[in-house]
């Protein structure tokens, strides 16, 4: 019968006889055993082809990190130099900023620490974007009383308007506070200060603890606070409105003159006209805004102020009536009224004999001195920035320059 059941290979294979059967199975094997090789092969070049891709994502990762840190969260320091009182690092970037802004140099006294640390920007009229420049100074003064300095830029008025300075400032504080461990820094005791109108973004800084509107989104540190324990403000602008009325004899007309302006400090073209982006006299709400007298109240830090009573850029006046306003708001202050005094930070040293009225609320003897001195703003520090009270303490310790760290 015909077989209709049989494939041409099956009668291939019964016209070859057993022989012709076998080969074709080894045939078959063969490429059996090809195709696993293939995707043996294909595997191996699959597992390959992934190592590459992984490879080359974590050098994109690394490579965004670095992008990262450069750019938002900032790198350094471009320096160390070392004395036999201290090390200096120079050229840390807290924030990317326009210029020069966003720099902080990290004076930190010898011995194993974590220091205290006052955080320092020097005031300009608003006009520098080099605040950290002349840190040493301020270190020099406080190294000795085992406390840390970092000095540290903000934008400048044409870089940026208010309330740009203060959100500057709290990305720096932020990046301090993130970084204190590997600098022997303290991250529970800083201090903010500065002079002029770096006084009045410490100040600034210090009475908006809290605020979301003064954060900003400055730098890339944001799982630390931006508050300081105190503040130390070396004769700033505290009212805009009210310091024409209150500057000594002549100081406006020398004032005029020397910035080629009419107006004093209401001038459209002043520094805080500047500042603001608007001149003082056609914005008084701004200029409330302004003020850190607006923001005085229960999270305030304690705060030390010092003026010179012959200060011819910013009347005394504006520090008195801070003061006035930390008393009332029940805050810890000092003021030091320094006789014969202008607007220098070494006040201590501006005249022959250098003597001070000391007005203060709530703060021992031991936080304050007869005389204005950095020893006054060690002293002032220790009370109220002390250390943590070790196992078995009731209370916090008290310390003086004997028991730090050197």
């Amino acid at each position: 019968m015909e077989d209709r059941g049989r494939t041409p290979a099956q009668e291939e294979d019964t016209a070859m006889g057993p022989s012709g059967a076998h080969g074709r199975a080894v045939g078959s094997r063969r490429r059996r055993r090809a195709a696993g090789g293939d995707v043996a092969r294909r595997r191996v070049l699959g597992w390959g082809i992934g190592a590459v891709v992984a490879a080359v994502l974590a050098w994109v990762g690394v490579l965004v990190h670095r992008w990262f840190q450069r750019e938002v969260v900032g790198v350094g320091p471009r320096a160390i130099a070392s004395r036999e009182d201290m090390t200096i690092f120079s050229g840390f970037r807290y924030a990317q900023q326009a210029g020069q802004g966003g720099v902080m140099d990290v004076y930190v006294p010898r011995g194993e620490g974590p220091f205290p640390v006052l955080m320092w920007t020097y005031g300009s009229g608003w006009t520098s974007d080099r605040g950290n420049v002349g840190g040493e100074r301020i270190a020099e003064a406080l190294i000795p009383h085992g406390y840390a300095v970092a000095a540290f830029s903000v934008r400048n008025s044409g870089q940026g308007r208010f309330p740009s300075h203060v959100h500057d400032a709290k990305a720096a504080v932020r990046w301090l506070r993130a970084y204190a461990a590997d600098l022997k820094l303290d991250r529970e005791r800083i201090a903010m200060g500065g002079n002029s109108s770096g006084g009045w973004i410490a100040m600034m800084t210090g009475v908006t603890a809290g605020l979301p509107r003064f954060e900003g989104q400055v730098g890339g540190v944001w799982d630390r606070p931006s508050d300081v324990q105190a503040v130390v403000n070396f004769f700033a602008p505290i009212d805009f409105l009210t310091m024409d009325g209150q500057m000594l004899p002549g100081a406006c007309k020398s004032f005029n003159k020397g910035l080629g302006i009419t107006e004093c400090h209401s001038d459209a073209e002043g520094f805080e006209s500047r500042m603001l982006g608007v001149p003082v006299k056609e914005n008084p709400q701004l200029v409330h805004e302004a003020s850190p007298r607006t923001y005085i109240g229960s999270r305030t830090p304690p705060t030390l102020i010092v003026h010179g009573t012959r200060d011819t850029v910013v009347p005394h006046q504006q520090s008195r009536d801070l003061y006035d306003d930390l008393v009332r708001a029940d805050v810890p202050s000092v003021f030091y009224e320094v006789h014969g005094a202008g607007h220098v930070v070494d006040l201590a040293r501006d005249t022959a004999v250098t003597t001070s009225t000391v007005h203060q609320h709530r703060v021992p003897l031991a936080g304050r001195r007869e005389h204005f001195s950095w020893d006054a703003v060690a002293a002032f520090l220790d009370v109220q920035m002390p250390v943590a009270a070790a196992p078995g303490q009731t209370g916090p310790q008290r310390v003086g320059p004997s028991s730090r760290s050197r």
